[in-house]
């Protein structure tokens, strides 16, 4: 790789991670009465988007953690009704994790008022500009996923 391609790469890591630090920064997440941590927040978003739920070892390597890690935040949200455990029919070893009826309702309100919080962060982009941010980010992120979608 060339040294122009590294620096390069290097202001576009460096811009993303403050990026990133912008967003969870003092962020508390209101979910129906509780305040959810980042972590919880990203299972429950992740979880919203498998309509058949998700294992815990799934969660794990989506989040890039230990399933230790997951078991305790899900603890946490089960504690609030948020979601539920359910044994999979085929292995009972293994646990489903899926919304609550009670978290289905609020998700979409939640959702919403998520990406509400975070919208004047992109306040200096144009419509335009914000459809090509998405689709190189994806198209980067298609790299890495072999074509699947990050939800």
């Amino acid at each position: 790789m060339n040294t122009k391609r590294q620096q390069l790469l290097q202001e576009f890591f460096e811009t993303l991670a403050c990026l990133k630090r912008a967003i969870q920064k003092g962020r508390s997440f209101p979910f129906d009465g509780c305040t959810l941590t980042k972590g919880q927040t990203d299972i429950l978003m992740y979880i919203a988007h498998h309509k058949d739920g998700v294992s815990v070892k799934e969660l794990a390597e989506y989040l890039g953690v230990t399933s230790g890690a997951i078991t305790q935040a899900i603890d946490g949200l089960v504690e609030n009704k948020l979601v539920q455990r359910v044994e999979k029919e085929s292995d009972r070893r293994v646990q489903i994790i899926t919304l609550t009826p009670k978290a289905h309702e609020t998700f979409r309100s939640f959702k919403k008022s998520y990406y509400h919080d975070l919208a004047p962060m992109f306040e200096t982009l144009s419509d335009e500009e914000i459809v090509l941010l998405t689709q190189l980010l994806k198209k980067v992120d298609s790299t890495k996923t072999k074509g699947g979608e990050c939800k």
